[in-house]
Order: structure tokens, then sequence, then C-alpha cells
């Protein structure tokens, strides 16, 4: 519900030039007001661009929330963003409590299609891990000693090799990881995992946490729905995208050097 504060109100028309659906309209007594609140997408942007904090949105003022002073340094992101590896060593060491409740709480700020707010985040640690570990080899390995095991690209018998051998090639060792879960019938149900896990990358390597994106993982909770139902995520939601994260064994002491994308500007 998104409600106008009369006695603050200075009737500038901000939230109504901002409404990306339009349904904020002056009203006759030439206060804003919500015109037709099914279409609203609940983006918030009348609650944050409103100068005299007289929105409010499901009882949240904006004195309730934080300003958007003090933004974060261009040259310290861009360094960062430089810097960031894809780790695939880590220590045996857990992620506390409230490190894991701080990447969560920040997650729910990512941008998705429409505003579709249904993405499901899952943080698997500790035992957790180790349970899906010990399961994912079995999967794999089950297939590999049956027929279909020849039926496979030559490229990932070497990883059943490797696990064979007891090695963890899925998870990489890794203390945890964390699954985006979205709805079936999302709009943007490829992307929207995606935007989260990039946002989830960025803030875990500031907190001094490595991350690796598992595409092997993904594929598995994707395709053995064994493995997909450990996750507890209802008939409506699928997997979306899969990160290994914890704090890294490896120390990398500068930035590379990639090549440029091919980059046109018109």
């Amino acid at each position: 519900m998104i409600v106008f504060d009369h006695e603050k109100c200075v009737k500038c028309g901000k939230c109504i030039a901002d409404c990306g659906t339009g349904v904020i309209e002056f009203a006759q007594d030439g206060y804003p007001e919500v015109a037709d609140m099914a279409g609203c997408l609940h983006c918030q942007h009348c609650f944050a661009v409103c100068p005299a904090g007289a929105v409010s949105y499901n009882s949240v003022s904006a004195n309730e929330v934080e300003g958007v002073d003090g933004i974060a340094d261009t040259a310290a992101l861009e360094k960062l963003m430089k810097s960031r590896r894809s780790v695939r060593h880590y220590q045996k060491k857990d992620v506390p409590w409230d490190v894991l409740q701080r990447l969560a709480s920040t997650l729910a700020y990512t941008p998705t299609g429409c505003n579709d707010h249904k993405l499901k985040l899952i943080f698997v640690t500790g035992e957790k891990t180790e349970e899906f570990r010990k399961k994912t080899n079995q999967i794999l390995l089950k297939i590999m000693h049956s027929p279909l095991g020849w039926l496979m690209p030559k490229r990932y018998k070497r990883f059943f090799k490797r696990i064979e051998e007891g090695e963890d090639v899925i998870y990489r060792g890794a203390p945890a990881f964390i699954v985006v879960a979205v709805h079936k019938k999302s709009p943007c149900r490829t992307e929207d995992p995606l935007i989260a896990l990039t946002w989830f990358e960025l803030l875990a390597n500031s907190m001094g946490l490595g991350c690796c994106w598992c595409g092997f993982a993904q594929r598995a909770f994707q395709k053995f729905s064994s493995l997909s139902r450990m996750l507890a995520l209802g008939k409506d939601y699928q997997v979306g995208s899969v990160i290994l994260f914890g704090y890294p064994d490896v120390k990398y002491h500068r930035c590379i050097k990639p090549e440029n994308f091919e980059t046109t500007i018109l």
C-alpha cells in the first residue's frame, strides 16, 4: 500500500513523473494518489524519489530506510571488478551466520524483470554441503558405471575419472554454495538468477570471500530430480544458477590483462 502524507507533500509531481507504469496521478485536491493500484509494479520509485519523504510504502516511512549519500567510490569498485577471480581452492572454514545474513538481506535489492520479486535463495552450508557433495558423486559414479557412461562426451570422461579417484570436481571443496531458484512463470526466469548472483559475487568478494560460478552443479540440479528435491523448492520453482563460495585458500597478487571485447559506440 502506498500512502502520501499531505502534511509533508509539496506537490512537486516527481513521484508522478518517475512512475514507470503511470498509475500515480494528481487528485482533485492537488495531491498525488495511486489511481490504479492493480497496475502498480511495487518498484517503490515514488518512495525513493520523493524529496520531502512524504511517501510511505507498506507502512514503512522515509525516515526508516537509508539515504543514498556515500555511494561506493568508482575507482574502488572498478578495482574490485578487475581483481575478481574464480576461486576453486577454499579454506576449511565455515562462513559465519552474520555474513550469510548480510549477503541475503542485500540481495533483496537486486533488480528483477518487471519487478517480479519471487526469487528464492538457498544457502547450503556445513554438513548440508557434505550431503550434497556425497549425493552428487553417487549419481555421477552410477552413470559412469552404467551403459550410459559410454554415451558421455570424451571431455567429461576425464572428470569422471577424477571423481572416481575421490576428487571433488563439482563443488571444489567449497564450504558453502548458494542456489538461486526462480518461479517457472517469472517473466525473466533466465536473466533474474544471473543478475542476483552477479550482485552476490561482487558483495561476497568485497567481504573477503571467493566465489566460483558452478555450471556443473546447476546442470546436476536441473537434470537429477533426486538432487533437486534436497533443495525443497516446491513444484513451481526451478534452479536458475549456482555459485560456490568460501574463504579462499589461494591469494592472487595482481589483476590480469584480458583482451577487450569488440566494442562499438554509435
